[in-house]
């Protein structure tokens, strides 16, 4: 398309306008001090771009200089080719044109997104390359040098700012007239060789934040490069032994490889090969999320530590790749298992680059002997962070952090979540506008980042919304302590572990009522619309985190004293919660508030199931998983009734038949499980138990109602993913002291295991101390049942007592114990939830092993 064309699109007046700007007076220098641009309503400046530039990458820049300059002196300049442009006729000049060429800039220097800003007497130089990086792939990756140079331009020389998305998110000075200074000189080169991941949608901020989305330098997976070497959908029938070893079985569920099969490593260096064969520089080699270990013999004799073998064996494929590849560069992923440097090794081939995923300074220094280049995987913000949709960083930690990794001379940043749409931009917004703007000049102080976002965001508001964010700011620092991977927290406890310590620690009630009384001042304050409507957007947001802490509050109280007068008044804020929601959301589960100016409103891209979970870290937590009516229906307080207790009679004659209803269970009464916090049950599931000379025994029956999981089912061996599928899971502490048990589980197929101890290991220093002894392994065994007539199935388990240590127990003995239920209604590999019930409910989360819930069990 010829430029005059596709100019035409910019502005159908730009030419009439540019006629009659010919006509008026002259414009250039005001003083030797400035240079006027325009005044009164009119110009005498144009707009050029060179003759040979790329029009879809040049064209953008021009027409957001034509846009706000018209928006800042209400004069719409005229866009041109340079061969087009009047003799004498000042301009400012995008991109490479002759003229900066021949008024001596360097523009040989000026590569991908750099820039120069420049006066040169009455003409403004605006320097950048604009074109098409030289990959060979499906995903074009541009540098536009240019529309960054005329960002800083507009910021530096006109004031304006770009904080949100939408038209609501930038402000632009009105100016008449508009001059800018006629020594400008300015220049823009990143700090760091790449800023990639969830960049804004929205292009313009997502350039003026320095977050410019891809880059020719790394082909990178999102931080994991397994699933694309080795696909499971591609190689788990015909080729199961590339997949890792679980139980003896092999597992191609979740795509964790055999990373001793030379197989598998040479698909992983044919992968490899592709992506640098495309043009890349780097290409990022990464294990899957979750990373579980081959069990098979080669590959446990590459290192008996499984981060070592994953280090190991990583190393050797760079090795290989410096000679297929010679120039091109491996970056291994430091995450996980690998989430410290290897202890077999201190060197690395020349061609690796470390991406590392804890960036504590303890850990940059434990990196710092390695001979490797570093880049970081960022988890700033993202709904799977602990406060969900709440607030997660500070200005002064985004900015702490860029200068952290400049000075560990880190080359690039993948930014895991952050930006998104559904990113929560009325609460962190101030955070997220440091972070970029940190990226370009981290010498800038926190709280001159907070007062530029603020004052020019919401204007006369400005002072109760810098109040509104100061206190929610100062509260939050203390998150960031007990964050990880940014700061070392050691062997401190980690009092911000739940959804409930942060709520209440962030949003304590003081807090929260001057929060709203700064927000009613700042609304009561606002004249422009934009700052209504923007304060508007805020409300909303901090109305969802005001609610969650409000509920946790009152939570917290009603533990300490559960009566019935709390109780009510928990349900309450839970009925405010629903009509919190319901007023935001339509019945389809789809956001029914509209905003104005595109503001950035999370929860219109949040289906509401999602905004009830407030992300993937609240989960179905007690008390919003609460079943108030049916509570209420039958009296239940929660938490204030005793133990669960089970009286266990010795029998003769059980037999291992998976026999819930006959033989010696038919006369034995049944416990019921409930939902593991309160809820609604999935479906029924009962258990019974008894004893023998010998053995602790278990019966279940589990009713379903469909049975379309039971196609997912398969055996998982011993020790495998079993927890994984439909299972039952048995706690048991066979000494009553609630310090430590026997974790059981099985499935309702053969050959489907695990068991692990827990609280065993009592020596601090020992690298499994608070952790599961899954080397354990215990002699008990079970039979089970599947009867579609009936839709349910069921299971007896044999527990020897030498198996749980504990001797043959007399009558009156005390164990505690818990026996819970997983139900995976859809495939968890395409992100299903589980289920959870339990024998004796755990009202402070959704896990099976907190011995403090377990209940008694008497032997009689």
């Amino acid at each position: 398309m010829k430029l005059n064309k596709q100019l035409g699109r910019i502005s159908a007046v730009s030419w009439f306008i540019m006629l009659a700007m010919w006509a008026g007076s002259a414009f250039g220098a005001a003083d030797q001090k400035t240079i006027q641009i325009a005044a009164g309503g009119k110009s005498d400046y144009a707009i050029v771009v060179p003759d040979a530039a790329e029009e879809v990458r040049i064209l953008p820049a021009a027409g957001l200089m034509q846009t706000n300059i018209f928006e800042s002196s209400g004069v719409l300049l005229p866009i041109m080719k340079e061969t087009e442009l009047p003799v004498g006729k000042p301009a400012f000049y995008l991109g490479k044109t002759l003229a900066a060429r021949k008024a001596g800039l360097a523009l040989d220097k000026v590569a991908g997104w750099g820039c120069l800003v420049k006066a040169a007497g009455r003409d403004i130089f605006i320097v950048g390359e604009d074109a098409r990086d030289p990959i060979n792939d499906k995903r074009e990756i541009v540098h536009q040098g240019t529309m960054k140079g005329v960002i800083v331009f507009l910021e530096s020389g006109l004031g304006a700012r770009f904080l949100m998305p939408g038209e609501y998110g930038k402000r632009i000075p009105k100016h008449d007239p508009l001059a800018v200074d006629a020594a400008l000189d300015l220049s823009f080169a990143p700090r760091f060789d790449y800023v990639i991941g969830r960049a804004p949608r929205d292009k313009v901020l997502a350039v003026a934040l320095n977050l410019f989305g891809s880059t020719p330098i790394l082909k990178s997976y999102g931080g994991h490069s397994y699933y694309d070497a080795v696909p499971e959908k591609e190689y788990e029938k015909t080729h199961p032994e590339y997949f890792a070893m679980s139980g003896g079985i092999r597992m191609p569920k979740e795509n964790h490889l055999c990373i001793s099969n030379p197989e598998v490593q040479e698909l992983m260096l044919k992968e490899m090969e592709k992506q640098l064969d495309k043009g890349y520089q780097w290409v990022e080699l990464a294990q899957t999320d979750g990373y579980r270990p081959c069990q098979c013999e080669k590959c446990a004799a590459i290192h008996a530590d499984a981060a070592e073998r994953l280090w190991i064996v990583h190393r050797s494929l760079a090795e290989e790749m410096k000679k297929r590849r010679p120039g091109k560069k491996v970056m291994i992923i430091s995450y996980g298992p690998t989430r410290h440097p290897p202890a077999s090794f201190k060197t690395f081939p020349d061609n690796v680059v470390i991406q590392v995923c804890t960036y504590t300074p303890e850990n940059f220094e434990l990196w710092a002997p390695f001979n490797v280049d570093k880049t970081v995987y960022v988890y700033n913000w993202g709904d799977y962070n602990l406060p969900g949709y709440g607030p997660t960083r500070t200005p002064k930690f985004a900015i702490d952090q860029v200068r952290r990794f400049l000075e560990n001379k880190v080359r690039g940043i993948y930014l895991c979540g952050g930006y998104e749409a559904n990113i929560s931009y009325g609460l962190s917004g101030p955070a997220m506008y440091a972070f970029g703007k940190a990226l370009e000049n981290p010498e800038r102080e926190p709280k001159e980042a907070l007062e530029d976002y603020v004052n020019t965001l919401f204007g006369e508001s400005a002072a109760p919304m810098r109040a509104f964010y100061r206190g929610m700011y100062d509260r939050l620092e203390t998150y960031s302590l007990f964050s990880t991977p940014n700061f070392p927290v050691g062997g401190v406890f980690n009092s911000m572990s739940t959804p409930e310590d942060y709520f209440c620690h962030v949003f304590p009630p003081k807090l929260l009522n001057d929060m709203s009384l700064n927000l009613a001042r700042a609304r009561a304050m606002a004249k422009d619309e934009r700052v209504r409507e923007t304060l508007g957007m805020v409300e909303l947001e901090f109305n969802y985190v005001k609610n969650i802490a409000s509920i946790y509050h009152v939570y917290r109280a009603y533990r300490m004293s559960p009566t019935p007068a709390l109780f009510d008044e928990l349900a309450r804020k839970m009925d405010e919660r629903k009509a919190l929601l319901d007023g935001m959301y339509a019945a389809d589960g789809k956001c029914s508030v509209k905003m104005p100016g595109n503001l950035p409103l999370c929860f219109t891209n949040i289906k509401r199931k999602d905004a009830e979970m407030n992300g993937r870290t609240m989960g179905l937590r007690p008390p919003f998983s609460w079943d108030f009516a049916m509570m209420k229906e039958k009296g239940i307080l929660p938490g204030s009734g005793k133990t669960r207790r089970i009286e266990v009679a010795k029998a003769t004659g059980i037999k291992l038949d998976g026999d819930f209803d006959k033989g010696v269970w038919k006369d034995i009464p049944a416990q019921e499980l409930n939902e593991i916090g309160m809820g609604k049950a999935p479906n029924a599931t009962r258990f019974k138990a008894a004893y023998d000379d010998e053995a602790f025994y278990v019966a279940v029956e589990c009713a379903f109602d469909s049975d379309e999981w039971l196609g997912r089912l398969k055996p998982m061996g011993r020790d495998g993913n079993t927890w994984a599928q439909e299972c039952i899971e048995l706690a048991i502490d066979p000494f009553g002291e609630r310090e430590k048990h026997c974790q059981l589980v099985f499935s309702p197929i053969e050959n489907s295991t695990f068991d692990a101890r827990r609280g065993y290991i009592e020596d601090p220093v020992h690298p499994l101390f608070g952790k599961p002894e899954i080397s354990w392994n215990g002699e008990w065994e079970y039979a089970a049942r599947i009867d579609k007539d009936k839709k349910r199935w069921t299971a007896v388990a044999r527990i020897p007592f030498k198996t749980l240590e504990a001797g043959r127990p007399e009558p009156g003995t005390l164990w505690t114990m818990n026996v819970g239920r997983a139900e995976w209604p859809v495939d968890h590999g395409e992100g299903g939830q589980g289920r959870y019930s339990t024998w004796s409910p755990n009202l402070e989360g959704r896990d099976f092993h907190d011995r403090t819930s377990f209940g008694e069990v008497v032997f009689k």
